[in-house]
Protein backbone atom coordinates (compact mmCIF):
# COMPACT_ATOMS: atom_id res chain seq x y z
CA UNK A 1 0.00 0.00 0.00
CA UNK A 2 1.66 3.39 -1.26
CA UNK A 3 2.83 5.54 1.51
CA UNK A 4 0.56 9.04 1.56
CA UNK A 5 3.23 11.11 3.46
CA UNK A 6 6.13 9.47 1.34
CA UNK A 7 4.57 11.26 -1.62
CA UNK A 8 3.78 14.31 0.32
CA UNK A 9 8.15 14.55 1.16
CA UNK A 10 8.90 13.76 -2.21
CA UNK A 11 6.90 16.18 -3.80
CA UNK A 12 8.24 19.30 -1.38
CA UNK A 13 11.78 17.79 -1.58
CA UNK A 14 10.91 17.83 -5.76
CA UNK A 15 9.65 21.58 -5.25
CA UNK A 16 12.22 23.12 -3.00
CA UNK A 17 14.84 21.50 -5.64
CA UNK A 18 12.79 23.28 -8.75
CA UNK A 19 13.09 26.67 -6.64
CA UNK A 20 17.05 26.20 -5.75
CA UNK A 21 17.25 25.69 -9.24
CA UNK A 22 15.65 28.71 -10.54
CA UNK A 23 17.64 30.48 -7.85
CA UNK A 24 21.00 29.87 -9.37
CA UNK A 25 20.03 29.89 -13.00
CA UNK A 26 18.69 33.59 -11.94
CA UNK A 27 22.37 34.66 -10.40
CA UNK A 28 24.25 33.30 -12.94
CA UNK A 29 25.22 34.54 -15.91
CA UNK A 30 25.10 33.13 -19.26
CA UNK A 31 28.45 33.56 -20.27
CA UNK A 32 29.19 31.07 -16.91
CA UNK A 33 27.93 28.20 -19.24
CA UNK A 34 30.97 28.45 -21.36
CA UNK A 35 33.65 28.84 -18.43
CA UNK A 36 35.64 25.35 -18.46
CA UNK A 37 36.08 25.59 -14.35
CA UNK A 38 31.81 25.67 -14.37
CA UNK A 39 31.77 22.77 -16.72
CA UNK A 40 34.27 20.58 -14.66
CA UNK A 41 32.30 21.60 -11.10
CA UNK A 42 28.92 20.83 -12.69
CA UNK A 43 30.72 17.44 -13.64
CA UNK A 44 31.34 17.79 -17.20
CA UNK A 45 34.72 16.88 -16.57
CA UNK A 46 36.69 19.90 -18.37
CA UNK A 47 34.66 19.13 -21.72
CA UNK A 48 31.67 22.17 -23.02
CA UNK A 49 28.84 20.84 -22.41
CA UNK A 50 25.20 22.19 -23.44
CA UNK A 51 22.38 23.62 -21.37
CA UNK A 52 20.49 21.28 -20.80
CA UNK A 53 23.27 18.80 -19.51
CA UNK A 54 24.09 21.71 -17.12
CA UNK A 55 20.32 21.88 -15.90
CA UNK A 56 20.44 18.05 -14.92
CA UNK A 57 23.74 18.74 -13.01
CA UNK A 58 22.28 21.58 -10.94
CA UNK A 59 19.13 20.10 -10.22
CA UNK A 60 21.00 17.07 -9.26
CA UNK A 61 23.23 18.86 -6.48
CA UNK A 62 20.07 20.85 -5.51
CA UNK A 63 18.07 17.77 -4.65
CA UNK A 64 21.01 16.30 -2.70
CA UNK A 65 20.95 19.50 -0.77
CA UNK A 66 17.43 19.23 0.18
CA UNK A 67 17.70 15.45 0.92
CA UNK A 68 20.31 15.98 4.02
CA UNK A 69 17.72 18.68 5.45
CA UNK A 70 15.35 16.78 7.96
CA UNK A 71 11.93 16.12 7.24
CA UNK A 72 9.49 18.85 9.02
CA UNK A 73 12.21 20.82 10.96
CA UNK A 74 11.54 24.12 12.92
CA UNK A 75 13.81 27.18 11.89
CA UNK A 76 17.16 27.18 12.55
CA UNK A 77 17.02 23.68 14.33
CA UNK A 78 17.70 19.87 13.02
CA UNK A 79 15.52 18.20 14.83
CA UNK A 80 12.10 17.39 13.04
CA UNK A 81 9.42 18.87 15.04
CA UNK A 82 6.01 16.66 15.83
CA UNK A 83 3.13 16.74 13.89
CA UNK A 84 -0.11 17.71 15.76
CA UNK A 85 -2.61 15.03 14.41
CA UNK A 86 -6.41 16.48 14.49
CA UNK A 87 -9.11 13.55 14.61
CA UNK A 88 -11.76 13.97 11.37
CA UNK A 89 -14.69 12.64 13.64
CA UNK A 90 -13.42 15.67 15.91
CA UNK A 91 -14.29 18.35 13.35
CA UNK A 92 -17.44 17.14 11.95
CA UNK A 93 -18.87 16.66 15.91
CA UNK A 94 -17.77 20.36 16.33
CA UNK A 95 -19.20 21.31 13.26
CA UNK A 96 -22.34 19.61 13.87
CA UNK A 97 -22.69 21.22 17.25
CA UNK A 98 -22.07 24.93 15.91
CA UNK A 99 -24.78 23.86 13.21
CA UNK A 100 -27.15 23.01 16.03
CA UNK A 101 -27.05 25.95 17.83
CA UNK A 102 -27.78 28.50 15.07
CA UNK A 103 -30.71 26.62 14.10
CA UNK A 104 -31.85 26.55 17.93
CA UNK A 105 -31.07 30.61 18.17
CA UNK A 106 -33.15 31.45 15.16
CA UNK A 107 -36.18 28.63 16.34
CA UNK A 108 -35.95 31.02 19.83
CA UNK A 109 -36.53 34.35 18.03
CA UNK A 110 -39.64 32.45 15.48
CA UNK A 111 -40.66 31.37 18.85
CA UNK A 112 -40.54 35.02 20.49
CA UNK A 113 -42.13 36.44 17.72
CA UNK A 114 -45.03 34.12 17.38
CA UNK A 115 -45.71 34.20 20.91
CA UNK A 116 -45.87 38.35 20.49
CA UNK A 117 -48.25 38.41 17.64
CA UNK A 118 -50.22 35.93 19.33
CA UNK A 119 -50.76 37.59 22.10
CA UNK A 120 -51.50 41.09 20.32
CA UNK A 121 -54.15 39.20 17.99
CA UNK A 122 -56.10 37.97 21.16
CA UNK A 123 -56.08 41.48 22.86
CA UNK A 124 -57.70 42.80 19.66
CA UNK A 125 -60.46 40.06 19.22
CA UNK A 126 -61.16 39.33 22.84
CA UNK A 127 -62.79 41.69 24.94
CA UNK A 128 -60.85 43.89 28.02
CA UNK A 129 -61.12 42.19 31.08
CA UNK A 130 -59.66 44.22 34.10
CA UNK A 131 -56.53 41.81 35.09
CA UNK A 132 -56.59 40.53 38.31
CA UNK A 133 -53.81 42.05 40.44
CA UNK A 134 -52.11 39.14 42.96
CA UNK A 135 -50.05 41.52 45.36
CA UNK A 136 -51.32 45.41 46.04
CA UNK A 137 -47.14 46.41 45.25
CA UNK A 138 -47.34 44.58 41.78
CA UNK A 139 -49.02 45.10 38.40
CA UNK A 140 -50.06 42.40 36.62
CA UNK A 141 -48.61 43.42 32.98
CA UNK A 142 -45.36 43.37 34.93
CA UNK A 143 -45.65 39.43 36.76
CA UNK A 144 -46.34 38.56 33.39
CA UNK A 145 -43.79 39.79 31.55
CA UNK A 146 -40.63 40.20 33.63
CA UNK A 147 -38.81 37.06 35.60
CA UNK A 148 -39.73 36.18 39.34
CA UNK A 149 -36.87 37.72 40.74
CA UNK A 150 -37.05 40.80 38.84
CA UNK A 151 -41.08 41.18 40.25
CA UNK A 152 -39.80 40.33 43.91
CA UNK A 153 -37.05 42.81 43.68
CA UNK A 154 -39.65 45.61 42.42
CA UNK A 155 -42.12 44.94 44.94
CA UNK A 156 -39.67 45.52 47.66
CA UNK A 157 -38.24 48.21 46.13
CA UNK A 158 -42.33 49.46 45.94
CA UNK A 159 -42.50 48.70 49.57
CA UNK A 160 -39.32 50.40 50.81
CA UNK A 161 -40.53 53.49 48.70
CA UNK A 162 -43.77 53.86 50.45
CA UNK A 163 -42.55 53.21 53.88
CA UNK A 164 -39.68 55.39 54.17
CA UNK A 165 -42.37 58.24 54.75
CA UNK A 166 -44.45 57.47 57.84
CA UNK A 167 -48.22 56.70 56.86
CA UNK A 168 -49.46 59.34 59.36
CA UNK A 169 -47.78 61.80 56.55
CA UNK A 170 -50.11 60.68 53.72
CA UNK A 171 -53.74 61.79 53.25
CA UNK A 172 -56.19 59.66 52.42
CA UNK A 173 -59.27 60.31 49.46
CA UNK A 174 -62.06 60.50 52.45
CA UNK A 175 -59.98 63.75 54.17
CA UNK A 176 -59.14 65.24 50.52
CA UNK A 177 -63.12 65.39 50.07
CA UNK A 178 -63.55 67.26 53.21
CA UNK A 179 -60.76 69.89 52.58
CA UNK A 180 -61.79 70.37 48.85
CA UNK A 181 -65.53 70.92 50.93
CA UNK A 182 -67.30 67.87 48.59
CA UNK A 183 -68.33 65.60 51.38
CA UNK A 184 -71.86 65.86 52.49
CA UNK A 185 -71.07 66.96 56.27
CA UNK A 186 -67.68 69.17 55.63
CA UNK A 187 -66.97 72.61 54.41
CA UNK A 188 -64.28 73.74 52.67
CA UNK A 189 -60.99 74.58 54.49
CA UNK A 190 -59.83 78.00 53.42
CA UNK A 191 -56.62 77.65 55.52
CA UNK A 192 -55.09 75.47 53.23
CA UNK A 193 -52.89 76.15 50.54
CA UNK A 194 -51.42 73.00 47.95
CA UNK A 195 -47.91 73.10 47.05
CA UNK A 196 -47.10 70.53 44.43
CA UNK A 197 -43.83 69.98 43.74
CA UNK A 198 -41.43 68.16 41.64
CA UNK A 199 -37.57 67.94 41.33
CA UNK A 200 -35.67 67.08 38.08
CA UNK A 201 -31.83 66.36 38.29
CA UNK A 202 -29.13 65.11 36.54
CA UNK A 203 -26.11 62.72 37.62
CA UNK A 204 -23.10 64.37 37.74
CA UNK A 205 -19.99 62.04 39.04
CA UNK A 206 -21.23 60.22 41.93
CA UNK A 207 -23.71 62.77 42.75
CA UNK A 208 -26.92 63.52 41.55
CA UNK A 209 -27.65 67.44 41.44
CA UNK A 210 -31.00 69.36 41.10
CA UNK A 211 -31.87 71.11 37.78
CA UNK A 212 -35.06 71.60 37.57
CA UNK A 213 -37.59 72.77 40.45
CA UNK A 214 -41.31 73.23 39.60
CA UNK A 215 -44.27 74.34 42.32
CA UNK A 216 -47.12 74.81 41.50
CA UNK A 217 -50.02 76.44 44.67
CA UNK A 218 -52.98 76.80 44.87
CA UNK A 219 -55.34 78.53 47.74
CA UNK A 220 -58.42 76.95 49.02
CA UNK A 221 -59.37 80.45 49.73
CA UNK A 222 -59.66 81.67 46.17
CA UNK A 223 -61.76 78.39 45.28
CA UNK A 224 -64.11 78.46 47.98
CA UNK A 225 -67.48 79.25 46.09
CA UNK A 226 -65.83 79.31 42.65
CA UNK A 227 -67.59 76.34 40.61
CA UNK A 228 -64.96 73.62 39.20
CA UNK A 229 -66.13 73.99 35.69
CA UNK A 230 -65.49 72.22 32.49
CA UNK A 231 -62.63 69.95 33.16
CA UNK A 232 -61.92 71.94 36.18
CA UNK A 233 -60.81 75.50 34.29
CA UNK A 234 -62.49 77.53 36.78
CA UNK A 235 -60.00 75.97 39.55
CA UNK A 236 -56.52 76.35 37.20
CA UNK A 237 -57.05 79.83 36.62
CA UNK A 238 -56.54 80.38 40.09
CA UNK A 239 -52.87 78.04 40.17
CA UNK A 240 -49.90 79.85 40.58
CA UNK A 241 -46.75 78.51 38.71
CA UNK A 242 -43.08 78.75 39.38
CA UNK A 243 -40.29 77.38 37.57
CA UNK A 244 -36.52 77.44 38.70
CA UNK A 245 -33.74 76.32 36.24
CA UNK A 246 -30.50 76.05 37.82
CA UNK A 247 -27.11 75.99 36.37
CA UNK A 248 -26.36 72.27 37.07
CA UNK A 249 -28.72 71.81 33.83
CA UNK A 250 -26.82 70.92 30.55
CA UNK A 251 -30.02 72.13 28.54
CA UNK A 252 -31.33 74.93 29.65
CA UNK A 253 -32.56 76.99 27.30
CA UNK A 254 -34.68 73.55 26.62
CA UNK A 255 -36.09 73.41 29.66
CA UNK A 256 -37.26 76.99 29.80
CA UNK A 257 -38.90 76.88 27.12
CA UNK A 258 -40.93 73.32 27.49
CA UNK A 259 -42.64 75.38 30.04
CA UNK A 260 -46.38 75.37 29.00
CA UNK A 261 -47.78 76.72 32.58
CA UNK A 262 -45.10 79.05 33.97
CA UNK A 263 -45.05 82.35 32.48
CA UNK A 264 -41.44 83.39 33.21
CA UNK A 265 -38.88 80.68 33.59
CA UNK A 266 -36.00 81.10 36.63
CA UNK A 267 -32.26 81.00 36.08
CA UNK A 268 -30.23 80.91 38.80
CA UNK A 269 -27.46 79.16 41.14
CA UNK A 270 -27.99 76.08 43.02
CA UNK A 271 -27.56 78.11 46.10
CA UNK A 272 -30.15 80.91 44.92
CA UNK A 273 -32.68 78.71 44.30
CA UNK A 274 -32.18 77.01 47.57
CA UNK A 275 -33.07 80.85 49.20
CA UNK A 276 -35.95 81.48 46.99
CA UNK A 277 -37.79 78.28 47.65
CA UNK A 278 -37.45 79.01 51.44
CA UNK A 279 -38.49 82.33 51.28
CA UNK A 280 -41.16 81.00 48.96
CA UNK A 281 -42.46 78.86 51.86
CA UNK A 282 -41.91 80.88 54.52
CA UNK A 283 -44.40 83.71 52.70
CA UNK A 284 -46.70 80.82 51.69
CA UNK A 285 -46.85 80.03 56.23
CA UNK A 286 -47.30 83.51 57.04
CA UNK A 287 -49.68 84.64 54.50
CA UNK A 288 -52.35 82.04 55.23
CA UNK A 289 -54.39 84.24 57.43
CA UNK A 290 -57.59 85.08 56.39
CA UNK A 291 -60.51 87.53 56.85
CA UNK A 292 -62.96 86.35 57.80
CA UNK A 293 -62.54 83.98 61.33
CA UNK A 294 -60.98 80.38 59.64
CA UNK A 295 -62.28 77.02 60.47
CA UNK A 296 -61.41 74.49 63.09
CA UNK A 297 -57.68 74.11 62.21
CA UNK A 298 -58.23 69.90 61.28
CA UNK A 299 -55.46 70.03 58.66
CA UNK A 300 -52.03 71.90 58.42
CA UNK A 301 -51.49 75.21 56.33
CA UNK A 302 -49.68 73.87 53.73
CA UNK A 303 -50.30 70.16 52.05
CA UNK A 304 -47.96 68.86 49.16
CA UNK A 305 -48.61 67.35 46.37
CA UNK A 306 -47.29 64.88 43.61
CA UNK A 307 -46.71 61.95 42.31
CA UNK A 308 -44.32 60.19 44.73
CA UNK A 309 -43.39 63.33 46.16
CA UNK A 310 -41.66 61.60 48.84
CA UNK A 311 -38.36 61.22 46.80
CA UNK A 312 -37.98 64.80 45.91
CA UNK A 313 -38.59 65.93 49.79
CA UNK A 314 -35.58 63.77 50.45
CA UNK A 315 -33.27 65.29 47.87
CA UNK A 316 -34.04 68.88 48.82
CA UNK A 317 -32.84 67.31 52.11
CA UNK A 318 -29.88 66.04 51.16
CA UNK A 319 -28.37 67.57 48.22
CA UNK A 320 -25.88 69.70 49.65
CA UNK A 321 -26.13 73.32 47.97
CA UNK A 322 -30.24 73.06 49.21
CA UNK A 323 -30.25 70.66 52.34
CA UNK A 324 -34.15 72.16 52.87
CA UNK A 325 -36.11 69.95 55.28
CA UNK A 326 -39.40 70.49 53.96
CA UNK A 327 -41.47 68.43 56.89
CA UNK A 328 -39.55 70.54 60.06
CA UNK A 329 -40.48 73.61 58.23
CA UNK A 330 -43.90 73.02 57.99
CA UNK A 331 -44.36 71.05 61.80
CA UNK A 332 -42.37 74.23 63.18
CA UNK A 333 -45.01 76.53 61.26
CA UNK A 334 -47.72 74.26 62.18
CA UNK A 335 -47.08 73.88 66.22
CA UNK A 336 -46.51 77.66 66.07
CA UNK A 337 -49.68 78.76 64.52
CA UNK A 338 -52.37 76.28 66.50
CA UNK A 339 -51.30 77.43 69.58
CA UNK A 340 -53.07 78.40 71.92
CA UNK A 341 -53.16 80.76 75.22
CA UNK A 342 -54.79 78.24 77.66
CA UNK A 343 -52.01 75.35 77.11
CA UNK A 344 -49.14 76.78 74.60
CA UNK A 345 -47.36 73.59 74.45
CA UNK A 346 -50.72 71.66 72.99
CA UNK A 347 -49.59 71.89 69.32
CA UNK A 348 -46.00 70.48 69.95
CA UNK A 349 -47.48 67.54 71.50
CA UNK A 350 -50.29 67.50 68.65
CA UNK A 351 -47.64 67.16 65.98
CA UNK A 352 -45.46 64.49 67.75
CA UNK A 353 -48.20 61.86 68.85
CA UNK A 354 -49.35 59.07 65.94
CA UNK A 355 -52.77 61.17 65.24
CA UNK A 356 -50.58 64.23 64.38
CA UNK A 357 -51.99 66.08 60.87
CA UNK A 358 -51.06 65.01 57.45
CA UNK A 359 -49.60 67.18 54.70
CA UNK A 360 -48.85 65.28 52.19
CA UNK A 361 -51.16 63.76 49.40
CA UNK A 362 -49.51 61.12 46.90
CA UNK A 363 -51.32 60.82 43.36
CA UNK A 364 -49.57 57.43 43.25
CA UNK A 365 -51.19 55.96 46.87
CA UNK A 366 -54.41 57.60 45.86
CA UNK A 367 -54.26 55.90 42.55
CA UNK A 368 -53.44 52.61 44.63
CA UNK A 369 -56.44 53.29 46.87
CA UNK A 370 -58.70 53.76 43.89
CA UNK A 371 -57.00 50.57 41.49
CA UNK A 372 -57.98 48.97 45.01
CA UNK A 373 -61.47 50.19 45.27
CA UNK A 374 -62.85 49.32 41.45
CA UNK A 375 -61.02 51.89 39.10
CA UNK A 376 -59.28 51.01 36.12
CA UNK A 377 -55.94 52.93 35.09
CA UNK A 378 -55.37 52.13 31.20
CA UNK A 379 -51.07 52.06 31.04
CA UNK A 380 -50.06 51.86 34.76
CA UNK A 381 -50.07 53.95 37.31
CA UNK A 382 -47.86 56.63 36.29
CA UNK A 383 -48.62 60.43 36.37
CA UNK A 384 -49.53 60.71 32.74
CA UNK A 385 -51.76 56.92 33.13
CA UNK A 386 -53.46 58.32 36.33
CA UNK A 387 -54.43 61.91 34.63
CA UNK A 388 -55.51 60.38 31.28
CA UNK A 389 -57.47 57.85 33.05
CA UNK A 390 -59.18 60.60 35.03
CA UNK A 391 -59.91 62.80 31.78
CA UNK A 392 -57.79 65.72 31.65
CA UNK A 393 -58.50 68.04 29.31
CA UNK A 394 -57.43 67.03 25.20
CA UNK A 395 -55.26 70.17 25.16
CA UNK A 396 -52.52 68.80 27.40
CA UNK A 397 -53.17 65.37 25.64
CA UNK A 398 -50.42 64.04 22.99
CA UNK A 399 -49.65 60.56 21.31
CA UNK A 400 -47.09 58.78 22.81
CA UNK A 401 -43.37 58.85 21.19
CA UNK A 402 -42.11 56.09 23.02
CA UNK A 403 -43.34 52.88 20.27
CA UNK A 404 -42.25 50.23 22.29
CA UNK A 405 -44.10 51.02 25.18
CA UNK A 406 -47.05 52.01 23.30
CA UNK A 407 -46.79 48.27 21.86
CA UNK A 408 -46.90 46.92 25.02
CA UNK A 409 -50.01 49.27 26.45
CA UNK A 410 -51.60 48.00 23.18
CA UNK A 411 -50.60 44.54 23.60
CA UNK A 412 -52.09 44.24 27.38
CA UNK A 413 -55.00 46.67 27.41
CA UNK A 414 -56.21 46.36 23.68
CA UNK A 415 -57.60 49.12 21.14
CA UNK A 416 -58.18 51.25 23.60
CA UNK A 417 -58.51 55.19 22.93
CA UNK A 418 -56.06 55.91 26.14
CA UNK A 419 -53.17 53.70 24.38
CA UNK A 420 -50.31 55.34 22.53
CA UNK A 421 -51.17 58.59 24.66
CA UNK A 422 -49.36 60.66 27.03
CA UNK A 423 -49.31 64.06 28.08
CA UNK A 424 -47.37 67.08 26.36
CA UNK A 425 -44.46 68.48 28.01
CA UNK A 426 -43.51 65.26 30.30
CA UNK A 427 -40.55 65.44 32.61
CA UNK A 428 -40.53 69.23 32.71
CA UNK A 429 -40.89 69.65 36.44
CA UNK A 430 -43.12 73.31 36.06
CA UNK A 431 -45.06 70.73 34.03
CA UNK A 432 -45.80 67.79 36.33
CA UNK A 433 -46.17 70.27 39.09
CA UNK A 434 -48.95 71.53 37.27
CA UNK A 435 -50.11 68.20 36.17
CA UNK A 436 -49.83 66.75 39.79
CA UNK A 437 -52.08 68.89 41.06
CA UNK A 438 -54.53 68.96 38.12
CA UNK A 439 -54.84 64.84 39.01
CA UNK A 440 -55.07 65.11 42.61
CA UNK A 441 -58.40 67.55 42.24
CA UNK A 442 -59.47 65.19 39.47
CA UNK A 443 -59.26 62.19 41.96
CA UNK A 444 -61.33 64.19 44.77
CA UNK A 445 -63.92 65.69 42.23
CA UNK A 446 -64.07 62.20 40.64
CA UNK A 447 -63.61 59.84 42.89
CA UNK A 448 -66.99 58.13 42.94
CA UNK A 449 -67.77 58.19 39.48
CA UNK A 450 -64.32 56.44 38.83
CA UNK A 451 -64.45 53.50 41.30
CA UNK A 452 -68.42 53.12 40.86
CA UNK A 453 -69.85 50.44 38.61
CA UNK A 454 -71.12 53.00 35.98
CA UNK A 455 -67.67 54.09 35.62
CA UNK A 456 -67.74 53.51 31.89
CA UNK A 457 -71.14 55.82 31.51
CA UNK A 458 -69.97 58.65 33.84
CA UNK A 459 -66.24 59.07 32.05
CA UNK A 460 -68.16 59.30 28.50
CA UNK A 461 -69.95 61.90 30.08
CA UNK A 462 -66.61 63.57 31.40
CA UNK A 463 -64.85 63.20 27.95
CA UNK A 464 -67.57 65.25 25.84
CA UNK A 465 -68.81 67.44 28.67
CA UNK A 466 -66.27 68.19 31.11
CA UNK A 467 -68.70 67.63 33.96
CA UNK A 468 -70.05 64.84 36.45
CA UNK A 469 -73.04 62.84 35.42
CA UNK A 470 -75.22 64.66 38.04
CA UNK A 471 -74.29 67.95 37.01
CA UNK A 472 -75.57 67.18 33.20
CA UNK A 473 -78.39 65.31 34.33
CA UNK A 474 -79.89 68.46 35.94
CA UNK A 475 -78.61 70.80 33.69
CA UNK A 476 -75.73 72.00 35.37
CA UNK A 477 -71.82 71.59 34.57
CA UNK A 478 -72.23 71.42 30.67
CA UNK A 479 -72.00 75.12 30.23
CA UNK A 480 -68.65 74.29 28.35
CA UNK A 481 -69.90 71.62 26.43
CA UNK A 482 -69.50 73.08 22.58
CA UNK A 483 -65.93 73.83 24.06
CA UNK A 484 -65.21 69.89 24.95
CA UNK A 485 -66.81 69.09 21.96
CA UNK A 486 -63.31 68.96 20.31
CA UNK A 487 -62.75 65.68 22.17
CA UNK A 488 -66.02 63.93 21.95
CA UNK A 489 -67.33 61.38 19.58
CA UNK A 490 -68.37 63.63 16.65
CA UNK A 491 -65.59 65.61 16.32
CA UNK A 492 -62.15 64.43 17.25
CA UNK A 493 -59.47 65.95 16.66
CA UNK A 494 -57.21 65.26 13.32
CA UNK A 495 -54.17 63.48 16.00
CA UNK A 496 -56.51 61.35 17.39
CA UNK A 497 -58.05 60.18 14.00
CA UNK A 498 -55.19 59.20 12.53
CA UNK A 499 -54.28 57.13 15.95
CA UNK A 500 -57.42 55.38 15.60
CA UNK A 501 -57.10 54.56 12.17
CA UNK A 502 -53.61 53.49 12.91
CA UNK A 503 -54.99 51.15 15.28
CA UNK A 504 -57.61 50.18 12.95
CA UNK A 505 -54.90 48.84 10.69
CA UNK A 506 -52.92 46.44 12.95
CA UNK A 507 -55.73 45.33 14.29
CA UNK A 508 -56.96 43.96 11.00
CA UNK A 509 -53.09 42.95 9.79
CA UNK A 510 -52.51 41.11 13.22
CA UNK A 511 -56.11 38.86 12.56
CA UNK A 512 -54.70 38.09 9.24
CA UNK A 513 -51.99 36.84 10.32
CA UNK A 514 -53.05 34.79 13.34
CA UNK A 515 -56.49 33.15 13.64
CA UNK A 516 -57.52 33.45 17.07
CA UNK A 517 -60.54 31.28 18.78
CA UNK A 518 -62.91 33.68 20.37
Amino acid sequence: MPNPLKKKLQLKRLNSAIQAKAKIKANTSLSSVKNPAVAAAAGGGGRRDDWGSFERSQAKLALRHVSLQPVLSAEHSTRPSKVKVVRMWKLREEARRNKSIEKRKSFDIWRKLFELFSSAAAAITAPFVRRTRPHPFARASVLQTHSPSTVRSRVRRRRARVSSAPNLYYGSIEQLQKILGLDEDASPDRDVIFLALDLEWERKGIRRKITEIGITTLRMSDIVGVEPGAWLRGWKEKMEHVHIVTHACTDASYAMSSSLFAKNSLYMTRSAASAYVQNLVTTLLSSTTTTPPPTPMTSPRIIVVGQSVWTDIVALRYDRSFRLHLPNMLKRKTSSSSSSDSDPSSATTTTNTPNSPFYIFDTHKLALSASASGGQFIGGLRLASIALNLGIEAQYRTPRTDTRQALQDFVHYGSDPLVGMDLKGCHNASNDAAYALMTMLLLGLRWREFVGSDGVRAGKVWEQTGGLVADVGDGGGGGDAGAGGTFGENEKSSKEKKLLSWREWLGQTLRGCFRVEK
